[in-house]
């Protein structure tokens, strides 16, 4: 793997940690989850056993090795293969400069001692079922998926990850000695502001003099508050709050998953969010997909607006009849334009907003698979998929997709 500003091999499985809700542990969040790529389960195993177990020894020895064909990492091959940026050019921006040394025979022989980048989700407990998400990461889904597999949708259900808070807080006690040198810090979800995890494992770095040191990224919904949690904020080096936010409006209380979720509550907790102190800022970061796809240039202004920085990197691959090539056809020259002012609007107002080029790769991407998709066996079906999933869901939430969106509406009524 080559790379214009780091090293010919990854450092993530050295200094980076991912753990999942369902308790899975890789090294980092783009890791591909077969079994070469997991290196146990934080819910089953204490930590310790996990970081400097066999499968974690093999996994370092395995990409060290045969970096270029390391079948979990191929997520980052191929990117790079296609000239767009990548989560290893990510870690080594941001954490590169913390390896003194890269002493081949020696990180390969030892156990590493620090971790600087700990990307987790403490469960899957949610209070919204977004359209694009699913039990992994929602607990309103369970029966959601349990409608959508009796009309053919044969997904993944998980199930209530949660195990009892002691014994979790019991095997994920063995980090800690391994955070000396800590500097990113992501939470996830479910919703992070919910869990009863996320707010003892932050009290814990305060009390262990580690906060300091830390930028904590915490990923949101951004319709809930809790005050307990936000007290320790001002307590790390820097707080990124950040908001999912994908779409305005009605728009949004549709994609969220109905009346459960306010657009007024999330603008006015963006607001309380950045009143907190001078180490918090507010980061929206919208994730492409079908149903925001022809809005999207409007939700960029709109964001834009609202909060401290921007970012785009993010848009719906998998489950494909919820990314925006499943769309019917006829929509996506909107789809495309969308895209090119979004573009044009940040060179205007925030020309080095990194979003312009993920916007790019994003439009390019799209643009690509419009013209061989109609030779393409899966199109018509994806497409159709699409828009029979719709209707289901809408039939279940008692919404309507025709009504908020006009240019869907001939194809779903």
């Amino acid at each position: 793997m080559t790379s214009a500003n780091s090293t010919p091999y990854c450092r993530a499985p050295w200094g980076a940690l991912a753990i999942h809700p369902d308790g899975i542990v890789m090294p980092c969040v783009a890791t591909h989850p077969d079994d070469h790529g997991i290196l146990g389960n934080i819910r089953k195993q204490p930590f310790e056993e996990i970081w400097t177990g066999q499968k974690a020894k093999n996994f370092r020895h395995a990409h060290l090795h045969n970096e270029s064909q390391f079948s979990p990492c191929h997520w980052c091959h191929r990117s790079e293969n296609e000239g767009r940026t990548n989560r290893r050019d990510e870690f080594e921006t941001r954490t590169g400069h913390l390896f003194d040394q890269w002493v081949r025979p020696k990180e390969e022989l030892e156990d590493p001692q620090n971790i600087n980048s700990l990307d987790i989700a403490f469960s899957n407990v949610c209070n919204l079922a977004c359209t694009m998400c699913s039990s992994k990461y929602s607990t309103p889904w369970f029966e959601l998926e349990t409608k959508l597999k009796s009309q053919g949708f044969h997904r993944k259900s998980y199930k209530n990850v949660n195990v009892p808070f002691e014994d979790y807080r019991k095997n994920i006690s063995g980090i800690f000695p391994y955070l000396n040198n800590l500097r990113y810090l992501f939470l996830k979800g479910g919703e992070p502001l919910l869990s009863r995890e996320c707010l003892w494992f932050l009290d814990e770095l305060v009390q262990r003099g580690l906060a300091g040191q830390i930028r904590l990224m915490l990923i949101t919904n951004g319709t809930i508050l809790n005050k307990k949690i936000l007290s320790l904020f001002e307590r790390f080096k820097v707080v990124e709050v950040v908001v999912s936010l994908d779409a305005e409006g009605d728009l949004f209380q549709y994609i969220r998953g109905g009346d459960k979720a306010e657009f007024s509550t999330v603008v006015e907790n963006i607001q309380k969010f950045r009143e907190i102190g001078e180490n918090v800022r507010v980061v929206i970061s919208p994730t492409l997909q079908a149903y925001n796809a022809l809005r999207f240039y409007d939700l960029i202004k709109f964001s834009h607006s609202i909060c401290n920085e921007l970012v785009f990197k993010n848009w719906v691959i998998e489950p494909v009849y919820q990314s925006v090539v499943s769309l019917p056809e006829e929509v996506f020259p909107e789809v495309l334009s969308n895209l090119e002012k979004s573009i044009d609007f940040l060179n205007d107002v925030e020309p080095k907003n990194k979003s312009i080029l993920y916007l790019e790769q994003m439009k390019a991407y799209i643009a690509k698979e419009v013209r061989w998709r109609p030779e393409h066996m899966g199109y018509k079906s994806n497409s159709e998929q699409f828009l029979r999933y719709t209707k289901i869901i809408d039939s279940y939430r008692g919404t309507k997709l025709a009504h908020l969106e006009p240019k869907l509406a001939k194809y779903l009524i």
